[in-house]
């Protein structure tokens, strides 16, 4: 008889959408009672954008997810996206939500007991939690405003996304060679760039990618652990930083975890349990809710930088909560700012940064390599005057102090080259002020010979770095002419005067002219 019935539906990733989906149409119908139900889904992907999806008659259902699988995540519950699943979530235990040591040293060789006899290896966990998860929803949702635009002919990304996939993670029955012959190109550089920077991470990459959502994956966990080790509630924090900034993320020994020098992450110096997703204009830094991270932010400005910072928290499933009000820190030269991110953030609901003198400063800085005023760079350097003067040529050294050789064209009357040294200073953000005296070799044209001259010269200009390794500046020159020494120099074959000269002495006369260049 129907009213003694009891009916036990699960299944896997779609046959858990259609699962959780079927026991949602069945307590609408009122046919059986809720306690004739028990619905059990795993990996299942959001199914409704409904605010009725946690209403009561629904508590039958219960949705197992692995916090690393993106599966459970897709389509996205954030901004206008909002779609959900019927019924409760449990989420099962990773790196980021439990005991760490106990996770590594309890769980896994447990895991690791069932899964070799499913799938002959080990399991390979992420150890980031939902963290990346939640930057494909940020990035889908701020991509496209409405779900069906993802969906569209010309500029959705479904049928791109769903061709790749299938590429990356082919038919089980194609052989290994075949299959990464298929990779895409753009996935064959990537695969021997992450593995020369990481003794052959890629392979554990995409092993990770197939054991986040594989059903031996959740029966590996689920069968070896009681129900308090297998699960877990505790959520996540993620900091999102604007703009040009150093900073270093400490775990709690001390042991750098990763470092953003000039508002760009080392990426391939990052090291769990730290996340770091660099976008545009911030960098979302993930911390876990199990452990607290030591955060040094500094800014070698002669301004305090205004540096803005959101907080966002997640659940245990990487379910967005809540998002704080945008606040901002103030790192300037000399005075590092430090604060503690992880289990703090999520109890305290706000940063809390202690300022630290100059003399505490300097060890920071130095000590965790965010030092960026003695770090060695070769860039390539191309200006034009208003003096009519091309330069092209290659700055070399720090940005405490660098040398600069430039080739010089004037017209065919004149060139020449340039040697210089000068020393780069923070003013504000991404703005730098640049001061340089150069030596100026030039050959000019005199009658119907070419005469040498040495130009000194001196040099000061605004830089601007919009992104880490490039910079447009400009700025002013201000060529020394010294009569009967280097007139050649200054001759109207030589060199265009736009601007008034400045008196000196009677012998000697600046003239200054505006410049404008590039640096990669």
């Amino acid at each position: 008889r129907p009213e003694e019935a009891v009916f036990l539906i699960t299944g896997h990733s779609r046959g858990a959408a259609l699962a959780n989906l079927l026991g949602a149409e069945l307590a609408d119908d009122a046919i059986l009672s809720p306690e004739q139900l028990f619905v059990y889904t795993f990996a299942a992907p959001n199914v409704i954008q409904s605010e009725e999806t946690k209403n009561p008659r629904y508590q039958f259902i219960w949705n197992i997810v692995n916090a690393e699988d993106i599966v459970p995540t897709i389509p996205p519950n954030r901004n206008n996206w909002k779609w959900k699943k019927f019924g409760n979530m449990k989420v099962l235990c990773n790196f980021w939500n439990t005991n760490p040591e106990i996770y590594t040293n309890d769980y896994l060789p447990r895991i690791n007991a069932y899964y070799e006899k499913l799938l002959l290896r080990d399991y390979a966990p992420f150890k980031s939690g939902p963290f990346y998860q939640i930057q494909v929803a940020r990035i889908l949702t701020r991509l496209y405003k409405k779900v069906e635009n993802y969906y569209g002919f010309f500029f959705g990304l479904h049928g791109i996304a769903e061709n790749t996939f299938w590429k990356i993670f082919p038919d089980k029955t194609v052989k290994e060679s075949e299959t990464e012959a298929k990779l895409p190109l753009i996935f064959r550089v990537i695969q021997n760039d992450v593995n020369q920077n990481t003794d052959g991470g890629f392979e554990y990459v995409m092993n990770a990618l197939m054991d986040m959502h594989a059903c031996e994956s959740y029966l590996s966990i689920i069968l070896p652990l009681t129900e308090s080790e297998a699960f877990s509630t505790l959520g996540s924090s993620q900091i999102l930083i604007e703009g040009s900034y150093d900073c270093a993320i400490l775990d709690e020994n001390g042991n750098v975890l990763g470092k953003i020098l000039d508002g760009a992450p080392e990426l391939y110096t990052v090291k769990t349990p730290l996340a770091i997703m660099p976008f545009l204009d911030k960098n979302a830094i993930g911390f876990p809710g199990n452990r607290n991270l030591s955060v040094i932010l500094y800014k070698g400005s002669l301004i305090p930088t205004k540096t803005n910072y959101t907080i966002e928290y997640y659940d245990a499933s990487g379910t967005l909560l809540e998002i704080s009000e945008k606040s901002s820190l103030y790192p300037r030269s000399n005075h590092a700012l430090t604060f503690t991110a992880g289990s703090r953030t999520l109890e305290n609901k706000k940063i809390e940064a202690e300022k630290h003198s100059a003399d505490e400063t300097k060890p920071l800085i130095k000590g965790y390599g965010i030092a960026r005023n003695f770090q060695f760079t070769v860039s390539p350097e191309f200006s034009v005057s208003t003096a009519k003067i091309f330069n092209l040529g290659l700055r070399l050294g720090t940005q405490e102090i660098y040398g600069t050789i430039l080739g010089e064209l004037h017209s065919k009357n004149a060139y020449g080259f340039s040697l210089g040294v000068g020393h780069q200073h923070s003013l504000y953000g991404r703005i730098f002020l640049d001061t340089d005296a150069f030596a100026r070799f030039v050959w000019a044209k005199s009658d119907e010979h070419k005469e040498f001259s040495l130009v000194p010269e001196g040099r000061i200009c605004l830089a601007y770095k919009p992104r880490r390794k490039m910079q447009f500046f400009a700025g002013a020159t201000f060529d020394f002419h010294i009569d009967d020494y280097n007139d050649s120099a200054f001759s109207p074959r030589a060199r265009r005067k736009t601007l008034s000269a400045i008196e000196l002495g009677n012998t000697v006369t600046a003239y200054p002219a505006i410049l404008f260049g590039v640096r990669l």
